[in-house]
């Protein structure tokens, strides 16, 4: 029977309609899922029957979720509610739990976990197993963000029982990520076990409807899970299906649609791909993109871009040319949203580019996405420092000031904790960051200083005056100039005890 044909009846069709729109839905379907809610609401208007605006409602609901729209989730339950009829169980119920929903995603977990409670009393009559787990799982989210651990560790077992019961396993992955979040978030010794657990659950059964996974949570497991290698191609396929936003800048194995390096070199991934030209290359689109970056990224104005790029132009004649260059530039990043323009200034949209100079920053100042000590942000930031800012544009002067505020930072960081090694007797290892640090600034005379004294305290003092030498010719080679007073007092003082040993 065809939806078309006359026995079919309104009602029927509404049915079909909504069960249409949420298998959209859950594929991330979503343009036709609010097409067939639009067909829906229109179907709604007909006398009689106010009272099926309810499914429409439902679906826009939950499409506003993935948008984080607690607007937008608020005008939904105010349609729902309008045409709810408020002794049935299921709008009693449904009511209830898009309230826990939108006070949950705005931070109210105390009135979320009231109204849950409510969903939950109100399913259990209905019998709707599908609903008393779903249920269950968001008065588990309230509590856990609530920290009642005993109420989490009730619930995750009675979401087995009620899944056992109905022999539906595969929403075990409710309980799974009830039991990986409270690990991880305690930092227990289980996490990672916890978090393979939920993520092999979830990939063998197929889950990747959003409402499976509490979306309070799923970016943190997310990056959890990338960090430790867990079902990373899955969990990957996650985070671009569902738009998942990074929980922070840092997260360098976060599938971010595009990547840029310019520590060390210069180099773009759009989708995990390298950008390769096989032409000449789009030298002042590239040059946009990094002016960009060594501005900050983030509300830079448009004159200061034209003036750095442009500047010998008439004013007319820069403008044209950056309006076309910008074009050509989000042309060649492939995501229209990866530069935000507003009121002449433009950003790199953090949700969709990662700079690596952004996140050795942002590292360096304390923001890890996960409880990390100072010392771990350290030493991840100094991971990613290659080499000095986009080597290849020392000549440019738009990028002077950036690469030397970076470098500097390095130096610093780099150099205190080397510095903090050879204090505590752990000559060895100071060494070996000296070295790093070397590799990634040849000409670091802090760097040489440290790994002459390393040396002369392990009694190598001929090593230690090698390595002054060294950096001597290196000095006056690449700079024409000499070491410092401070260098030649060191190296003074290592050949004096080199004299004292002969």
């Amino acid at each position: 029977m065809r939806l078309g044909e006359p026995a079919v009846s309104r009602m029927q069709k509404s049915v079909c309609g909504y069960f249409f729109a949420w298998t959209h839905f859950s594929v991330m379907g979503t343009q036709r899922a609010q097409h067939v809610a639009g067909k829906l609401e229109a179907l709604s208007q007909e006398p009689g029957l106010g009272h099926l605006r309810r499914f429409p409602a439902v679906i826009r609901f939950w499409l506003h979720v993935l948008d984080r729209s607690t607007a937008g989730m608020q005008a939904a339950i105010a349609e729902y509610e309008a045409a709810a009829v408020a002794a049935h169980p299921y709008d009693v119920s449904t009511l209830n739990s898009m309230c826990a929903w939108t006070a949950l995603l705005e931070g109210r977990p105390a009135q979320g976990l009231q109204y849950a409670r409510i969903a939950t009393a109100v399913y259990d009559q209905a019998g709707s197993p599908w609903h008393r787990m779903f249920a269950r799982a968001t008065q588990a989210w309230a509590s856990v963000e609530l920290g009642e651990v005993a109420s989490v560790q009730c619930l995750a077992a009675e979401l087995r029982e009620v899944a056992r019961h109905h022999r539906a396993r595969l929403y075990d992955t409710y309980a799974l990520q009830l039991e990986a979040f409270l690990a991880y978030s305690q930092e227990r010794s289980d996490s990672c076990g916890a978090l393979r657990a939920l993520f092999e659950a979830a990939k063998r059964h197929g889950v990747g409807h959003p409402m499976r996974f509490l979306p309070g949570w799923l970016p943190a497991l997310c990056a959890a899970a990338l960090r430790q290698g867990i079902e990373t191609g899955y969990v990957k396929s996650l985070v671009r299906t569902y738009r998942l936003p990074a929980p922070s800048a840092d997260l360098e194995r976060w599938p971010w649609p595009i990547r840029v390096r310019v520590l060390g070199g210069f180099q773009i991934d759009v989708d995990d791909e390298p950008v390769t030209f096989a032409a000449k290359a789009p030298r002042k689109a590239l040059a946009l993109l990094k002016t960009m970056i060594c501005l900050g990224g983030r509300e830079v104005r448009d004159h200061q871009l034209i003036d750095a790029l442009w500047g010998e132009d008439e004013a007319d004649g820069g403008r044209a040319a950056f309006n076309v260059t910008l074009h050509r530039l989000r042309k060649l990043l492939g995501h229209a949203d990866a530069i935000l323009v507003h009121e002449g200034c433009l950003t790199l949209n953090p949700q969709h580019v990662w700079v690596d100079a952004f996140a050795f920053e942002h590292l360096l100042a304390g923001g890890a996405a996960q409880s990390a000590s100072p010392e771990e942000c350290i030493e991840r930031a100094l991971a990613l420092y290659r080499g000095p800012l986009l080597p290849a544009d020392r000549e440019e002067s738009w990028s002077a000031v950036a690469r030397e505020r970076l470098r500097a930072k390095f130096v610093h960081h780099v150099a205190r904790r080397a510095r903090a090694l050879e204090e505590t007797g752990r000559g060895d290892e100071a060494v070996a960051l000296y070295v790093r640090g070397l590799d990634a600034d040849g000409l670091s005379e802090v760097f040489y200083q440290g790994l002459m004294r390393c040396h002369r305290d392990a009694g190598r003092p001929a090593e230690a005056l090698s390595l002054y030498h060294r950096f001597r010719q290196t000095l006056s080679v690449s700079l024409g100039i000499a070491p410092s007073n401070e260098t030649e007092a060191l190296a003074r003082s290592i050949g004096a005890r080199l004299e004292r040993v002969y």
